[in-house]
């Protein structure tokens, strides 16, 4: 009898490791960017998967690629060494390893980065610092702070986002964070080319015609009395794809209108495809105001 319970201790032992995960983290925290909660965007791609960070042995974790595009990085991978720069910072660190560096200074970070699921993730604490953005827990979520935002020496409290319905009247967000409006706003001025003659013709988008330039999206940046600082419209042009055929909607900008300056930008269709990305990547976390459309 002794033996057989010996046997079965054993043998339990033995299959406890077998059932354990290799890698699990020991909690998901939301994650929160100038006051706003970057785990529940209001307008997600259906296949963006929400984005926690992971809590390992009291080291907070994000994704790799997830916190370089929110600070406007790039990374690079030279095996097994990984890189992120924006131009001003430059950090070098590699999966598995706790040695790292910032602009050529070593660094032993508090956890190794590590891979899950087919991605890489890294300390949010080192990566975010090194981005000029403090970071603190509380109440069981993660949080960061940026710098304030200004425009012509002013802050800039929220951006107000007018998307034209293309029948009549329009659908208007509002958003708010430091971060994210300055990754907008530098998309939009990245994308701006040189001063260009005014369109013969700037309709609604519900009177187009062909050849008709038409104001698709509108960026309002907003002080924190509510007066609007910077505004700029994407513009573009119905076209056919043959005559006689139906207006075709545009898929490109061809140019970017200052409405406080009323100047008219080029802006060719590799640039707008460059900046479209992060347009879309931070205008996830608006919040709906109204619309005026019927």
């Amino acid at each position: 009898m002794m033996k057989k319970i010996f046997f079965g201790l054993c043998l339990l032992f033995l299959l406890i490791p077998l059932t354990q995960p290799t890698l699990a983290a020991s909690a998901n925290l939301p994650l929160m960017l100038d006051g706003v909660n970057l785990s529940a965007p209001t307008y997600a791609p259906d296949d963006q998967p929400t984005v926690f960070a992971q809590e390992r042995a009291g080291t907070a974790y994000v994704p790799l690629r997830f916190i370089a595009e929110l600070f406007n990085a790039n990374v690079s991978w030279q095996e097994p060494q990984i890189t992120i720069s924006d131009g001003q910072s430059n950090l070098t660190l590699q999966s598995g390893s706790c040695q790292a560096s910032r602009n050529g200074q070593p660094i032993t970070l508090a956890g190794a980065p590590y891979e899950y699921q087919n991605t890489t993730y890294v300390p949010l604490r080192f990566v975010a610092e090194a981005f000029d953005c403090t970071v603190w827990y509380h109440d069981g979520m993660v949080s960061m702070a940026t710098e304030p935002f200004t425009i012509n020496g002013q802050p800039i409290a929220k951006l107000v986002y007018e998307d034209p319905c293309h029948v009549v009247g329009s659908d208007y967000y509002q958003l708010s964070g430091n971060q994210l409006l300055r990754n907008i706003y530098n998309a939009l001025q990245s994308g701006r080319g040189t001063e260009t003659p005014a369109p013969e013709q700037l309709v609604k988008p519900f009177i187009a015609d062909y050849g008709a330039y038409f104001q698709d999206e509108i960026f309002s940046f907003q002080n924190v009395a509510g007066e609007t600082v910077f505004e700029v419209a994407v513009v573009k042009e119905y076209y056919k794809s043959a005559p006689g055929a139906d207006l075709q909607y545009p898929k490109q900008a061809t140019m970017l209108y200052d409405r406080l300056q009323d100047k008219f930008y080029s802006c060719p269709p590799a640039a707008y495809q460059q900046i479209k990305p992060i347009l879309q990547q931070n205008l996830q976390y608006r919040q709906f105001i109204y619309s005026d459309a019927p």
